[in-house]
């Protein structure tokens, strides 16, 4: 089954894990070059988010997605990031 995420107005759409790597790259440019994740390290943080919302076995909303985000940020010890995804990381491209 298709992997759907609920915006915040209720709609249902197709999950675009691009959206996470944006969403995550733009927070990654605000914190300093020895917080931030290499290109390598944004691919894989965007894999395993989209796999821990596929486990779910179900649709998933915004907020989840950001949690999964900000929990893995933390189990892999990006502090800086962390505080940077928990204050800046919207998701305004699910709310269109």
């Amino acid at each position: 089954h298709e992997l759907k995420i609920i915006k915040r107005d209720g709609r249902e759409v197709p999950f675009d894990p691009e959206k996470i790597r944006t969403a995550v790259s733009a927070a990654n440019a605000e914190v300093s070059a020895k917080g931030r994740l290499d290109k390598s390290g944004i691919s894989s943080l965007t894999a395993s988010v989209t796999e821990k919302c596929e486990e779910l076995g179900r649709s998933v909303t915004v907020e989840e997605v950001q949690d999964i985000i900000i929990g893995s940020l933390a189990e892999n010890g990006d502090t800086e990031l962390v505080l940077m995804a928990g204050e800046a990381i919207e998701f305004k491209a699910y709310r269109r």
